[in-house]
């Protein structure tokens, strides 16, 4: 006990706030839901920032936010975007320090980022990257609503090529799915398996979420375009191990459907997953000609929610925080109540002794010093 207590007492002195730059959360969905919402894709490097932010709503009838723009130079356009364009403007929410949007926050000391050149999330559903002039990667952006610069959709949507040793497999595999983002349709009726499902991934994934965080409703796509999809999903593998940093799988895939049981989907003599996956693929195989996809799509009617950028220390109107008391209730007391007997107090605990300790040359392993008797 004393040991692993020693050995815990070193590891706090080795790790200083000094050494620590950053903690680096690489948590990245597949390439397929990165790349649903995108309306352009390059290669390219930030080259400035426009001294003035533009004011603008995120998404339509929502408040106005400042967005600080930056202009990326391309070096190699992937997807969506004219040959002859050289440059184009993203835009992004930079975060507020102590309460002031326009300062920026200064680099080093301890962050939490998600990966580099991406701070937190300001609000539910948002990823906000805070782009610097220098950094250099590949941008999956999204047209903005009304204003004429891209934004970037999620905190997984820049992808750095900076210290970042897996750059060209990510890349490689975003041009591969950037084919079948060009001409969905024609992908769904391929001969080849994998084309078919990745433009079903890709569809399912673009139809079945909302990056806007409006209020939705829902309305059916094209049944002809419905039954492909449907038919792709059920030709897919579905396998209980199969995993892929690319795609989703399918039984993920059909869970983003909605389906339930008043689509005539039960579940009923399942033990394990693969009877989970072989009566999705059954249902699936039963009703493409039947179900039709519904996609998500802005609820014009529905009251939208303000958006608030969060200031520290300080908790936005008509927002209750998540711990609460409870209302204290005085119970009444029943009986006779004897008089209260002090009582002392238990003596001290004797202070720890931490043993000292020493690395071995030869194992790296922390022993303890022997410990003198004089």
């Amino acid at each position: 006990m004393r040991r692993m207590l020693a050995c815990f007492a070193l590891a706090a002195v080795l790790v200083t706030a000094s050494s620590v730059q950053a903690l680096v959360v690489a948590i990245r969905p597949p390439v397929s839901q990165q790349l649903a919402q995108a309306d352009a894709i390059v290669v390219g490097r930030v080259i400035g920032l426009e001294p003035v932010d533009v004011q603008a709503a995120p998404a339509a009838n929502q408040a106005k936010v400042n967005y600080r723009i930056a202009v990326v130079q391309i070096s190699e356009i992937v997807f969506g975007v004219k040959k002859e364009v050289k440059m184009v403007r993203v835009g992004f929410i930079a975060p507020p320090v102590n309460g002031d949007p326009n300062v920026q926050p200064q680099p080093g000391g301890i962050r939490i980022q998600i990966q580099p050149g991406i701070i937190g999330r300001p609000f539910p559903g948002y990823g906000n990257i805070n782009l610097q002039v220098g950094q250099d990667g590949l941008f999956m952006l999204a047209k903005h609503h009304k204003e004429s610069f891209y934004t970037v959709p999620g905190y997984n949507s820049f992808i750095t090529s900076q210290n970042n040793p897996n750059f060209a497999t990510e890349l490689r595999n975003t041009k591969e799915f950037s084919k079948v983002l060009e001409n969905t349709a024609a992908a769904l009726k391929s001969d080849d398996r994998q084309q078919r499902f990745m433009a079903a991934s890709i569809l399912i994934s673009k139809y079945r979420s909302n990056p806007t965080g409006q209020p939705m409703k829902q309305e059916p796509i094209a049944a002809d375009e419905s039954k492909l999809i449907l038919k792709a999903l059920a030709g897919a593998d579905w396998a209980v191990n199969r995993t892929s940093t690319t795609l989703p799988t399918a039984q993920d895939l059909f869970n983003q459907l909605g389906v339930n049981a008043n689509d005539g989907y039960k579940l009923v003599n399942v033990r394990t997953q693969q009877d989970i996956n072989t009566a999705m693929q059954k249902w699936l195989s039963e009703n493409e000609n039947k179900y039709i996809i519904k996609k998500f799509v802005v609820d014009p009617n529905a009251k939208a929610q303000p958006i608030v950028q969060p200031q520290p220390g300080v908790i936005p109107p008509n927002v209750k925080p998540g711990v609460r008391p409870l209302p204290f209730k005085k119970a009444p007391i029943k009986g006779k109540v004897l008089p209260v007997q002090p009582q002392p107090l238990p003596a001290p605990a004797p202070p720890l002794r931490v043993l000292p300790i020493e690395i071995d040359p030869v194992q790296g392993i922390a022993q303890p010093l022997p410990i003198r008797r004089d």
